[in-house]
Formats: structure tokens, C-alpha cells, sequence
């Protein structure tokens, strides 16, 4: 029997562990004023201190001052959770492990378990001696010493759930999704009081929960012979388990890639409909959409679509698909299968997105690398022609289009079809190796950077307003009116953005590597040691000769080079820690053990001292506070900006 602790227990616990924290032993250091917490000195000095931040009963955590708390060790051994005033949370007398969720925290002691509340201070519910205890959401899962399987909410009554099945998720409108056993992969869902909501016939139930009108409703997505289907909470079927694809996000129809089903989503506010697609399995084939209204529970046939007179028909963009039909057309439909974009030439190979149609010239005895290509727009009409094959289009400037033409038209080469892949090669000799010349065109057929580059390349980071040109395996930068931006001067260029806004790029230059920004410029010169640079906080941390600092988004060092470490590539909160010497072990001529340690210290980004840390750890670092240990004891500090 589980037993509820009621409130009273809060006050014995303050009683005998009350105290309040005090600030003590302040400085100041450029602009940052850093405090000294005086915590408990049984914690303090007991060796083990760390910041956690907990989740409200939404699940969002909260980084406030407020719900920050300090994991606790006393000298048995044990840990409990205060507050960053010292007031007790729970009591330092558990074992170091704890999950922390939803404002709560489930521990235990030589496995004893409790469950606390993390706003009250208070013992929720003791568990008792268990094997073991697992808190999924709201629920909670114990194994007893017999190896049996028990369930319980929170409240501390029994959910009677089949004891053998395996629980598969939290409870959702006190319902329970479960797997029949550990080894048996078939699903359904039981209420608190042990019922079959849904039989053990599924092979996969998800949850699905979504608010109409204000209230949340909760739904079961069911897979059975991979086809789909909808129940309530009560297992009533909504919607028929026979759809290959659904689609819980759009309320508009959307035809399906590839039969999958879409369950991202837990919540979704405001959705109206799901589409449904019936029957589907590519071209060659019917099928049928629908769509199920949420409010009216209705499900409607919104058309139904042969596909056996199209060679292509896929998701394009703004609802609109794109097409290549087996009389040789190609072009751009509506949802509702209405042709709004059509043209016709020979074998149109692919639409790019301003519009242009690539079509491939048919000539008997040339293959698809040697044979020439002509572009339409859509009205039909030729903007140019007489080019030859190019591997990638232009996705982020729809107003352009990448051209090749070749310089050479290889004689002796080997056209096969390919089994493996189901592709044609070609095979050429060496010496009549394909010669491109790359360029860059509108989609009036102007050419604006002029066919004479080994490849171009656009970025859909970091570089979005630039193309990347090669030419001798050297890279450089051409703007979007073909102006060369920055000369090809670089070995390679390291698409890795290091900023979250994208706007940075690490290059390479004679094994050396520098950083540029979003229009070409040179930030820093290519001097640095590594590709692997991090950007934080308006500063890139980095190894120069071997030395890490820091330097600005200017190119300007405000950390100079002269660190022999660094603790992290990321300034958090304003600082950063870095280190001199290095971690190592080591004998003298005389047998005698040597053990160095990188003496650290913590700086701001202005280069301000904020602490020496010599060998001592930083554990944990929230908002305005950080944790430092000595491997014996530690001790919290607080630091401000002045204003």
C-alpha cells in the first residue's frame, strides 16, 4: 500500500534544516559584480553541488532564479534539492539519482522511493521498498521484489492496468496506451481501472491530442497492415483504418511522397481537418484523398485521381504539383488537378523554379552527359539552347539557373546501363575527359556570369547571396550580378554555418582555415588551426599557433592567443573559460610520479578576469549563477552586469 504525506510534514522538515543563504565575499571585475553564496556549510563543503532547472506541469522548463535548485551532498553520502535561499526542497537523505519532471522529482534511498513536489516542498507519496520505479509523465511504474508490475498516479490510488503489458506512454484523458507484453508488439489502450479500452490488435497506436474550440480533445492514430486509421478515447472508430497516408498537420489536401505516416505533432491548435489518402502507392496507380473534419466528425472524398497517365506527379510548392504526363508534357497543376502550367518538347527533364523548363534534345547515339539541352519558360516558348548537361539546379534564387558547355565532345566512351542503380554511365578514356564550363543565366535566357567555371554552387547557408565558383580546384565568391567577390583563391570552403543565424563560413587556405561573412568579406585570415570553430555571444573561440583566444565579429582579437586549452567552444552568459598548461602524467629521472593540471581561468568578452579557477571544476552553470568545485567541496557564486 502506497501512503499519501500530507502537508504537516513540510514544517518538521524547515524546522530541522531552516536556514537562509547570505551574500558574502563580493568584487568587482570590469562589468560584472561577483558574489559569493554562503550555502549551508554542511552542503557546501560536503563535495557536491549542481544547478537544476525543472519543468512546469506543461513540461516547459523554467530558468527563472526562482526554480533554480541546488543538487546537495552531505558527508553520509546523500542528496536532496534547496533553494537558492537554502530552504530544504527535499531532504538531503536520497540517493544521488533523481528524475526531475513536471515540478516534481522522483528518488530513493537503498530502494526505498518517494515522489516530491517541487512548488510545495512537500512528500507526495511514499513508495515503499521496490525493485524499481519509473515515472512515465504523470504515471508511475514500480517493479516489486517479485518482479511484479504495479501502476499509480499521483494521487497515490492504483491503476489497474494488466500487469504483464508493457506501458507505452503517459496517461492521456486517463487513458493508458500499452503494449501487450514485452515481446508481443501488439497495442491498445486500457483506462485506470484495468479495462480494454482498445484490444491488443494494433501494431502501433499513437497518441494525438489537439484543442477545438477551446477544449483539448484527445484522439488514437491506429496502424494495422500498414494502413491507418482514427479512434476516440473511447475506441470509437472516427475514421476507418484503411488510409496509407496521414496527415495531421494541413488542413488542405496534400498528395503524399512516399507512404508514411506523419505523427510529429502532439498538439495542434488550430487545425480543422486531416487529409487522408486512400490506396496510394505511386504512379502507375489510383487513388483517392479525403479529408475528416474535427468539429463535424465528417469524412469527405475531395477526388479521386488516376494516376496511370503520368510518368511523374509530385508535391511542388503553395499547393501546386508538378507533373510529367506520358504524351511528353510537363507543367504544374492545382489541388484540384487543374493544369495551370503546361509546356511540351521532347523530354523534359525537370522545372526549376523560376519557371524554366529544362528539356533534353533527343539525338540517336549521344547520351545524357554529351547530347544538348533546350530551356522554356512557361508559355512555351525557347529562351536558349544548345547546352549541355548540368547535375543541380539553382533552389534559392528562382530568377536563375545554372548552364554547362562543354568545351570537348568526348569520341571514345562507354554508354551502359547500370542494374545496381538503374541509371545509364558512361565510361570515358582518359584522355577525353569531360571539360565543363559552368554559368549562370536568368530566366529571359541572359547570361549573367558567363560559362567559364569547373562548378558553380549556391548555399542555402551561410552564403545565401553569393554563388561559390571553382576553377582549378580553386573556390571563390561571385555575386548575384556575376561580379567576382572575392578571388579563387581558396583550397575549400567548409559549408558548416557557425553561428544559428548562418551569416559565418569557415574557408581553407593552405591548410589553414579563416572565417567569412554571409557577403565575402573576410573576417579573419586563414591562419587558424582548425575547421572547428564555435561562435557564441558575438565571439569565435579558436586555435591560432596552437593557442586558443577569441576574436569578434570586426576580425578584431579580444581574447589574445595565448591559452594552451579551452573548456568549451560556446561563451555562456557573458563568460568563458580557458586554460594554461594541459592535463597530463608524468615520471622524472627518478621514477617519481608528476600529475599536471591546466590551471583555468574564467574571463568575460571583453577579455575581463572574472576568477581564477587554477585546477578546479566549473559543474554547473544557470543564468546568473555557476558552481565551482574543488574536488572536496564546493561553492556557488552569482555574478551581475552593471549597468
Amino acid at each position: 500500500m502506497l501512503r499519501k504525506i500530507g502537508a504537516s510534514c513540510l514544517g518538521i522538515i524547515i524546522t530541522l534544516s531552516s536556514f537562509q543563504g547570505v551574500w558574502a565575499d563580493s568584487w568587482q571585475s570590469g562589468d560584472y559584480t561577483v558574489e559569493t553564496v554562503n550555502l549551508n556549510e554542511k552542503y557546501q563543503s560536503a563535495g557536491f553541488v549542481d544547478l537544476n532547472d525543472y519543468s512546469n506541469d506543461n513540461g516547459e522548463y523554467l530558468e527563472e532564479d526562482e526554480n533554480l535548485l541546488l543538487k546537495v551532498r552531505n558527508y553520509k553520502d546523500k542528496y536532496g534539492l534547496i533553494d537558492l535561499s537554502g530552504e530544504v526542497v527535499v531532504p538531503v537523505s536520497y540517493d544521488y539519482d533523481m528524475t526531475i519532471t513536471n515540478s516534481i522529482a522522483l528518488v530513493q534511498s537503498e530502494n526505498t522511493y518517494s515522489i516530491w513536489s517541487l512548488t510545495t516542498g512537500q512528500e507526495i507519496i511514499n513508495l515503499g521498498q521496490q525493485k524499481y520505479a519509473q515515472l512515465i509523465g504523470n504515471t508511475i511504474r514500480l517493479i516489486n521484489e517479485n518482479d511484479q508490475q504495479e501502476f499509480w498516479s499521483l494521487d497515490g490510488s492504483k491503476i489497474n492496468i494488466n500487469s504483464d503489458a508493457y506501458l507505452e506512454s503517459q496517461d492521456v484523458k486517463n487513458r493508458f496506451v500499452l503494449r501487450k507484453s514485452m515481446t508481443d508488439y501488439k497495442y491498445g489502450v486500457s483506462d485506470s481501472a484495468g479495462k480494454m479500452i482498445v484490444d491488443f490488435i494494433y501494431d502501433d497506436i499513437k497518441t494525438y491530442q489537439m484543442t477545438i474550440q477551446g477544449t483539448k480533445k484527445a484522439f488514437f492514430i491506429v496502424k494495422k497492415d500498414n494502413n491507418y486509421g482514427m479512434l476516440d478515447i473511447n475506441g470509437l472508430e472516427l475514421i476507418p483504418v484503411k488510409f496509407k497516408y496521414f496527415n495531421l498537420r494541413l488542413a488542405a489536401p496534400q498528395h503524399p511522397a512516399d507512404d508514411h505516416v506523419n505523427l510529429t505533432s502532439p498538439e495542434y491548435d488550430g487545425v480543422k481537418a486531416i487529409s487522408l489518402t486512400e490506396n496510394y502507392s505511386g504512379s502507375g496507380h489510383k487513388f483517392s484523398e479525403y479529408v475528416y473534419n474535427f468539429e463535424t466528425h465528417e469524412l469527405t472524398n475531395t477526388f479521386t485521381y488516376d494516376m496511370t497517365k503520368y510518368m511523374q506527379l509530385t508535391p511542388y510548392k503553395d499547393e501546386l504539383y508538378y507533373f510529367e504526363k506520358n504524351d511528353e508534357s510537363a507543367g504544374l497543376m492545382n489541388s484540384a488537378f487543374e493544369i495551370v502550367e503546361s509546356v511540351k518538347k521532347d523530354r523534359i527533364l525537370e522545372r526549376y523554379g523560376n519557371g524554366v523548363y529544362a528539356s533534353m534534345d533527343r539525338v540517336a547515339g549521344k547520351n545524357v552527359y554529351t547530347t544538348t539541352y533546350t530551356y522554356l519558360n512557361s508559355n512555351n516558348n525557347v529562351i536558349a539552347q544548345g547546352y549541355n548537361y548540368v547535375e543541380h539546379p539553382i533552389m534559392n534564387h528562382p530568377e536563375y539557373f545554372v548552364f554547362n558547355k562543354l568545351d570537348n565532345t568526348p569520341t571514345r566512351y562507354t554508354d551502359f546501363f547500370d542494374a545496381r542503380f538503374g541509371e545509364h554511365l558512361t565510361l570515358y578514356h582518359e584522355d577525353e575527359k569531360l571539360k565543363y564550363n559552368y554559368g549562370l543565366m536568368d530566366n529571359n535566357g541572359e547570361i549573367i556570369i558567363q560559362p567559364k567555371y569547373d562548378r558553380i554552387y549556391e548555399f542555402e547557408y551561410p552564403l545565401a547571396d553569393l554563388f561559390l565558383v571553382n576553377n582549378n580546384k580553386k573556390y571563390g565568391f561571385v555575386d548575384l550580378q556575376g561580379n567576382i567577390v572575392h578571388d579563387l583563391v581558396y583550397d575549400e570552403v567548409k559549408l558548416v554555418p557557425v553561428d544559428e543565424q548562418n551569416q559565418y563560413a569557415v574557408v581553407a587556405q593552405n591548410g589553414k582555415y579563416g572565417v567569412i561573412d554571409n557577403l565575402g568579406n573576410e573576417i579573419f585570415p586563414c591562419v587558424l588551426d582548425n575547421e572547428v570553430i564555435g561562435y557564441s555571444e558575438g565571439l569565435f573561440i579558436a586555435s591560432h599557433n596552437w593557442k586558443w583566444g577569441a576574436f569578434n565579429t570586426n576580425g578584431d582579437t579580444i581574447i589574445p592567443f595565448i591559452y594552451d586549452t579551452k573548456v568549451d567552444y560556446v561563451v555562456q552568459n557573458g563568460l568563458a573559460q580557458f586554460g594554461r598548461g594541459t592535463n597530463s602524467i608524468s615520471h622524472d629521472a627518478h621514477g617519481v610520479l608528476h600529475i599536471n593540471t591546466a590551471q583555468k581561468v574564467l574571463l568575460s568578452t571583453k577579455n575581463e578576469l572574472m576568477m581564477e579557477l587554477h585546477d578546479n571544476l566549473l559543474t554547473s552553470w544557470r543564468n546568473q549563477y555557476f558552481v565551482i568545485n574543488n574536488g572536496q567541496s564546493s561553492t556557488l557564486y552569482k555574478y551581475t552586469k552593471l549597468n
